[in-house]
């Protein structure tokens, strides 16, 4: 990413920063598992975290409809978990061997941790799918 298109970015962040700020909070929450492989592999997954992209553009669409009063935080973080859970499936099954400038999963999570096809494979995206999908219910 280009510096200008970061600048871009901060301006529209700026006007739902406080949103973004509890949505990190939330993530961490979220990402949180008393299964120590998932807790492991979800630390490292936010080790580097994205851009928030998908949350900010649905809490500027939040406000700019008029709903600045409803918690838009539990769909952001729904959005967010689901956007998650599926690169983390596609770097899995696609083997792919960076994201975002640092070794995808299966490198520090070799197989049979995350194998592609195996029980761990499936089940961690499906958990965090599954995780997310009360989140988009409640702020309906």
């Amino acid at each position: 990413m280009k510096y200008s298109d970061k600048q871009n970015i901060d301006t529209f962040q700026s006007l739902v920063r406080t949103d973004l700020d509890s949505l990190e909070g939330s993530l961490q929450t979220a990402l949180s598992s008393r299964v120590p492989l998932i807790r492991e592999i979800c630390r490292y997954i936010e080790d580097t975290p994205g851009k928030r992209l998908r949350p900010t553009c649905l809490f500027l669409a939040g406000r700019s409809s008029g709903n600045g009063h409803v918690d838009m935080i539990p769909a952001g973080l729904a959005v967010e978990l689901i956007h998650t859970a599926t690169l983390l499936h596609d770097d899995i099954v696609d083997r792919h061997s960076t994201r975002r400038g640092k070794p995808t999963v299966h490198d520090p999570f070799p197989p049979p941790a995350l194998q592609h096809g195996s029980r761990s494979d499936k089940g961690i995206g499906a958990i965090r799918i599954a995780g997310a999908l009360p989140l988009v219910d409640s702020s309906l």
